[in-house]
């Protein structure tokens, strides 16, 4: 099914294992003006606002061209008040508090129209080199650059730039649910293999690097991943090769993802720096001024 109606988002009591379906796939994609024919839609990313109120989602769909379209969703925890708050190249977000929405991405109106009106033939083929060229033709102070960005849990907010020219690459970000003036988050492997965990004090803007964590020299299995990879769609291997299919599916790709502990205190993280994933925590009371009792 392209859209379930028997799939999407639900609840679970812990207690008695009772799954109740708060909102499905087909509704979220109803939703969506723009949505295309035939496209295979799912939800992801979910994460509850500071009260547990309000539910925030990924609404991701791949087309004819190889590209993805993202929709960034919030919903109330009883499966009412869907609103979509902003859509193109989205990524990782956390909430900066009830009302606001801190992400990674950039806005994709005029290509997603596009490729709404081009659908699936031979012109929406033509996208990503259309890209390539405006890239190299608007250069690095385009439009098409990602950046952090503020929005609101509301219908048509304005899109707010976030730490402009501080925070310039994606990570997993994640605001302190004991202080909510700091937010703690990763980047991707440097051309080194580094990752670095740091502290960002959005206030003042402020940047305190915990640590850096290299990642593996091993190289992934491609044999062990080709009959997968030779499975999948040709609109999905249009833009995804066999190494990095095979990469991220080896066990050897370990983003940090990093988490606070609810007082604020410690930070958890994944690493591969050791030769094996782990789960490491760090206490970073110390820098942010908050010793807080265990």
């Amino acid at each position: 099914e392209d859209a379930p109606l028997r799939s999407g988002i639900s609840a679970i009591e812990l207690e008695s294992g009772r799954k109740t379906l708060l909102l499905a796939i087909e509704k979220v994609v109803n939703d969506d003006r723009d949505a295309m024919e035939g496209a295979n839609h799912y939800l992801t990313h979910l994460v509850l606002s500071p009260d547990a109120r309000r539910l925030a989602f990924l609404h991701r769909y791949r087309v004819a061209d190889g590209g993805e379209i993202t929709r960034l969703c919030t919903v109330s925890v009883d499966g009412t008040g869907l609103r979509c708050l902003a859509r193109g190249f989205l990524s990782h977000f956390d909430w900066l508090d009830n009302q606001r929405i801190l992400m990674w991405g950039r806005s994709g109106k005029k290509i997603d129209g596009m490729r709404s009106k081009f659908g699936g033939g031979a012109l929406a083929r033509l996208l990503p080199s259309i890209k390539k060229v405006a890239r190299i033709i608007l250069g690095r102070t385009s439009v098409l650059r990602a950046s952090f960005f503020v929005v609101e849990d509301v219908v048509n907010s304005p899109i707010v730039p976030f730490a402009h020219g501080l925070l310039t690459v994606d990570g997993h970000p994640m605001v302190c649910p004991a202080d909510r003036s700091w937010m703690v988050l990763d980047d991707y492997p440097s051309p080194s293999g580094i990752r670095t965990l740091m502290l960002c004090h959005w206030h003042d803007e402020s940047i305190i690097e915990i640590g850096h964590f290299r990642k593996l020299d091993a190289s992934p299995r491609y044999a062990d991943a080709l009959g997968a990879y030779q499975s999948l769609a040709e609109h999905v291997r249009y833009n995804f090769g066999l190494e990095q299919f095979a990469y991220t599916r080896s066990g050897i790709h370990c983003d940090l993802h990093p988490r606070w502990d609810r007082v604020g205190r410690y930070v958890a993280f994944d690493s591969i720096h050791e030769g094996t994933r782990q789960l490491y925590a760090v206490d970073v009371s110390g820098l942010t001024g908050k010793h807080q009792d265990e």
